[in-house]
């Protein structure tokens, strides 16, 4: 799961996703912290920017990433949590559930290994 994921997530629109995973031993077994980066998408030029920091864990069966504090916040937004049947293997793809705030779903693409810890 450790890597820079790409691709969307639904609202009360559709917005661009960034999710730059590290694993994190002192979370917990599986133990993972996260950034997550939303941006506007497919036109939504009205959507701000925004970043948090996240921190769950990636077990067998489930993939999980809670909020844990803000980055950079907009206005009227708040943190969602995510997730997700975990995947078998090293994954390219992930699917699941954002939850909170009206939001639905994410889908994103592993674009990179790369991964940098969030923010303090």
């Amino acid at each position: 799961m450790v890597g820079t994921w790409e691709g969307s997530y639904r609202c009360d629109d559709v917005k661009g996703v960034r999710l730059v995973i590290v694993s994190d031993p002192e979370v917990g077994e599986g133990g993972l912290r996260a950034t997550v980066i939303f941006y506007p998408k497919d036109g939504n030029a009205g959507s701000p920017l925004g970043q948090y920091a996240s921190k769950g864990s990636f077990t067998s069966d489930t993939f999980v990433l809670n909020g844990d504090y803000w980055i950079d916040k907009p206005a009227g937004y708040g943190m969602t949590d995510l997730t997700a049947d975990a995947p078998e293997g090293d994954p390219l793809v992930l699917k699941g559930a954002m939850n909170g705030y009206g939001c639905k779903h994410f889908e994103v693409t592993k674009v990179s290994k790369e991964a940098t810890p969030p923010p303090l």
